[in-house]
């Protein structure tokens, strides 16, 4: 299943957020895109995205020991939502070339998308 590499919580938001973080190549040939768009973005099984799908959905199955390992008192605790997100070292045409189950960002962008998060779990709208 492999680790979260960064785990955030909002307690204004209520969103628990799994963020994996990928340093991406920088493809300047057409060979090179499709292997690395398959590799992270591919839907097959093995790919970062399915990896991060399933820590998702497993930290989703244990929200509560997320919640204490972040010292989030038993007060706190009600309606909390877990999102997955996607963080690159720089903006990618990903989200524009392929569909994905989870935003991604660059880390220049990182912050202020989580201050402002969009509306709706991964991003749709209510």
């Amino acid at each position: 299943l492999g680790d979260i590499d960064i785990l955030v919580a909002d307690p204004g938001s209520r969103i628990l957020w799994g963020i994996e973080c990928k340093a991406l190549n920088g493809s300047l040939s057409t060979s090179e895109v499709v292997r690395e768009m398959s590799s992270h973005f591919g839907q097959e099984s093995g790919s970062s995205i399915s990896k991060h799908a399933e820590r998702i959905a497993w930290l989703t199955d244990h929200i509560e020991s997320a919640l204490d390992l972040l010292q989030i008192p038993g007060s706190e605790r009600d309606d909390w939502e877990v999102r997955g997100l996607f963080c690159t070292k720089r903006e990618t045409m990903v989200p524009f070339i392929e569909e994905i189950p989870f935003d991604l960002v660059s880390i220049d962008e990182l912050a202020a998308y989580l201050s402002n998060p969009p509306q709706g779990p991964q991003g749709e709208a209510d």
